[in-house]
């Protein structure tokens, strides 16, 4: 078969150009990760090795390859973090160029993170620009909760959701701490797979500002057949972004429904329009900016309450003390109190905005009743969840209490994505 490296990795391209793209595969997988199902001889890496788009002209290819079979895996995320740095050292993939860029399916994200924060000589973050996470777990999978009864394998239960991974949440906190000036672009599925969903949205977009819907599944989502499929032109244009090129129509396509072109400007004047809102920026565009307000929040409001929960029931975990507390001591639940008014009142402050450019946008769409009864509910079941109280049995459970602002961010990108299929849109400030 064509467009292959061995099972330790490799160079596809190189040419000793300054910068390298370094793809790093997922759970019990390898180079294959990156080959279209429907035609063997689109294999991602080669594509790009071949493309003569003026982003990719100065660029080398390296493959990572590890070993995670699919019985008898015995290796745990530090042990393949350090096998892969081992092996590109030998590649001299970092000395050999100043800039590098991951492309990172699945638990390679993780990986990346992990030799990042560990490996400082052999893998400086410094010359790191960006890494591009599709379907990354970094709040772990769900189904590796059930796969760990039928696998033995550690790194399943390294995968696994909830507050008892402790090893996850460590790494999740300490990339969010490390300072690092890189670019994270995330990208997350939208089809089931054997009929779930492998990483759900939230985990694959924790980190990310803006992430991107992209309507395969776990498996396909970084298996383009074709240059203008979306996990490509995610990447090509991501790239154009960080080094600050300008958009190339060469591989332009139509939008898929899970991302849509942004919308034409409307006419200021039109009727519904108007409301002394200065001529600015699209709702369409607003919209994403209060995503990513909303995303940070929710990252922020994650980070806070995943402390006070470990200060809770890191005793027991590293049996300090023999039984589980059953009261939360007095000092952690004024903590829990004050976090929980001090984000409902950050969410407060941002919604006068976001009721506007929801008026805005169902002006533009002007739906019918049905549908628009429905987006009520919608917007009521996330606005009820930004806002109500989170009492302290919530620790104790899976992550109701991180999911705050995850309901109201998913609105947002949603009432955007619908926006971008009409051709109307209102100014705004």
């Amino acid at each position: 078969m064509p467009n292959t490296v061995p099972p330790e990795g490799g160079y596809v391209k190189n040419q000793n150009n300054p910068r390298v793209i370094i793809f790093v595969h997922g759970l019990w997988s390898g180079s294959e990760a990156w080959r279209c199902e429907q035609d063997k001889n689109a294999w991602w890496p080669a594509m790009i090795a071949k493309d003569e788009n003026t982003i990719f002209a100065n660029t080398d290819i390296y493959v990572v390859g590890y070993p995670t079979p699919k019985h008898g895996g015995k290796m745990t995320i530090t042990d393949l973090a350090s096998v892969i740095v081992n092996r590109m050292k030998s590649n001299g993939v970092f000395s050999r160029h100043k800039e590098v860029i991951f492309v990172a399916h699945s638990l390679g994200g993780l990986l990346v993170e992990k030799i990042l924060l560990t490996y400082h000589k052999d893998a400086p973050s410094e010359k790191v620009k960006a890494i591009f996470f599709y379907g990354t777990p970094h709040e772990g999978s769900r189904l590796a909760n059930i796969g760990r009864f039928i696998n033995s394998d550690p790194l399943l239960k390294e995968l696994e959701t909830g507050r008892g991974n402790l090893i996850l949440r460590d790494l999740d906190q300490t990339w969010a701490s490390s300072g690092f000036d890189i670019k994270q672009y995330c990208a997350f599925e939208k089809k089931p797979e054997n009929g779930a969903i492998v990483v759900d949205e939230y985990s694959a977009s924790r980190g990310c500002i803006d992430p991107i819907a992209i309507n395969e599944n776990h498996r396909d989502l970084v298996k383009p057949c074709a240059v203008t499929a979306d996990s490509y032109t995610y990447l090509e244009n991501g790239l154009r972004d960080v080094f600050d090129l300008p958009a190339n129509s060469e591989h332009a396509s139509s939008p898929s429904p899970s991302s849509p072109a942004p919308p034409t400007y409307a006419d200021p004047n039109q009727p519904w329009s108007t409301g002394a809102i200065a001529p600015g920026m699209g709702v369409y565009f607003q919209l994403t900016r209060l995503h990513q307000r909303l995303m940070e929040l929710q990252s922020s409001w994650a980070t806070t309450i995943q402390g006070i929960g470990i200060q809770f029931y890191q005793p027991y975990k590293t049996r300090q003390v023999a039984n589980p507390p059953t009261v939360m001591p007095d000092n952690l639940q004024d903590d829990l109190a004050e976090q929980d008014r001090e984000y409902a009142e950050q969410y407060r402050n941002i919604r006068p905005e976001l009721v506007k450019l929801r008026g805005y946008a169902i002006a533009c769409m002007q739906p019918t009743p049905n549908q628009l009864g429905k987006d009520e509910q919608e917007f009521s079941k996330a606005e009820h969840a930004a806002t109500k109280s989170i009492p302290v049995a919530d620790l104790r459970t899976d992550r109701p209490d991180m999911n705050r602002f995850l309901f109201i961010s998913s609105y947002v990108l949603d009432l955007r994505n619908r926006l971008g299929n009409f051709h109307c849109d209102a100014p705004s400030h």
